[in-house]
């Protein structure tokens, strides 16, 4: 049995972490236990670059959990939104260039959407509104995600 938290330093972690489930229980995927595998070897190890290496490999672990535990009962939040096909190319684009200044105009235009379909399917699968999770930067960057108390 392996348990395991995530940590944000984010300033807006709060935003962040209302968009993802406060438990997720995954058994048996072998994809998460290669991620434990090699989180666990690179901590063990004193090689150039092992913090960034880990900070991808945990948020790399953060995901997979995120996709073993998405279905359509799944509470609103950011694999919700994801899992949108047409939110789910709109919301990458904020991720590909977050110095981009986004409207909900323009990622209704990626999304193939109106505005205001745009901003009620948003609000409804993401759990907030467009420009506040915007506001937010969305998901933190690779530098600001970093995983902590692993146990076996």
């Amino acid at each position: 049995m392996l348990a395991g938290r995530f940590a944000f330093g984010s300033p807006d972690a709060g935003l962040l972490l209302s968009l993802l489930p406060e438990l997720i229980h995954v058994h048996g995927l072998k994809r998460i236990a290669t991620l434990v595998q090699l989180v666990r070897n690179e901590a063990q190890d004193e090689r150039p670059a092992r913090e960034m290496v880990l900070g991808r490999l945990l948020a790399v672990r953060l995901i997979e959990a995120q996709r073993a535990a998405a279905d359509n009962a799944a509470p609103p939040g950011l694999l919700r939104g994801l899992a949108d096909a047409q939110l789910g190319s709109a919301i990458p684009c904020i991720h590909g260039d977050p110095r981009h200044e986004w409207t909900v105009e323009r990622l209704a235009k990626e999304a193939s959407m109106s505005r205001s379909v745009f901003f009620d399917r948003f609000r409804r699968e993401v759990g907030v509104q467009p420009m506040e999770y915007l506001l937010c930067g969305g998901w933190p960057s690779p530098g600001t995600c970093c995983g902590a108390g692993m146990a076996a």
